[in-house]
């Protein structure tokens, strides 16, 4: 976590080295990230990020809390209640962290490539962490709906949670295998993250949440 010295800077001064550290991190695997790219854009002495973050990891870690506190924002709402559609809650949720992400690019790609992170050992696993902390919330979320008999109660809750988590994460695989993105590039060039319009993305999450459906309504 940051150091009271980059607590006490201003608020704008502290949003622009993230911003530059989001960056790099968007571009680059962790292994590869540098922290000399960072201070060298942000014309500081290396020795003045220390005094804000211990180390690289440390940067790393609350780049990735504050990417997540930031999308969690956008969707607290969505499933505060079970007398709701559960599956066009789910669509709702993936529809918004897509909106996040063309309105936050640097923070999308950051996120993405978080997730696509394997058995480095200065982070360990942080995609298999990440996933067991996704799928434990949306166990939560999906035990009022079994219970009230509104999905199906005989297939395993952890079951239907990982298969939820999968899909949502494999949404950013297939968009971009199907419209030949590259979510990299397009951070590089300062584009939104993804090139093709909203509406076809949505059309898209509309056909893997009507699987969903079909598997899981009771």
């Amino acid at each position: 976590m940051p150091l009271q010295t980059f607590l006490n800077l201003p608020e704008n001064r502290q949003q622009e080295i993230l911003n530059v550290a989001f960056e790099e991190f968007a571009l680059n695997e962790y292994k590869v990230a540098s922290i000399s790219h960072i201070v060298k854009k942000l014309k500081i002495a290396k020795g003045s990020i220390y005094r804000y973050f211990e180390n690289k990891k440390d940067l790393y870690f609350y780049l990735i809390k504050v990417g997540s506190e930031m999308r969690f924002n956008e969707i607290d709402d969505l499933f505060s209640s079970s007398e709701s559609d559960l599956f066009d809650a789910i669509t709702e949720n993936f529809a918004r962290k897509i909106k996040f992400d063309l309105q936050h690019p640097l923070i999308s790609g950051f996120m993405y490539n978080v997730i696509q992170e394997k058995n480095n050992e200065e982070i360990g696993n942080i995609q298999l962490q990440s996933k067991k902390q996704i799928i434990e919330i949306v166990i939560e979320i999906l035990e009022p709906y079994i219970k009230s008999g509104k999905i199906r109660s005989d297939i395993s809750i952890y079951d239907m949670a990982y298969l939820i988590t999968q899909v949502q994460w494999g949404m950013y695989d297939y968009l971009e295998l199907k419209y030949n993105l590259s979510f990299r590039e397009n951070v590089k060039n300062k584009k939104p993250v993804f090139t093709i319009p909203h509406e076809k993305i949505v059309e898209d999450i509309r056909s893997f949440t009507a699987l969903i459906r079909n598997g899981l309504q009771k």
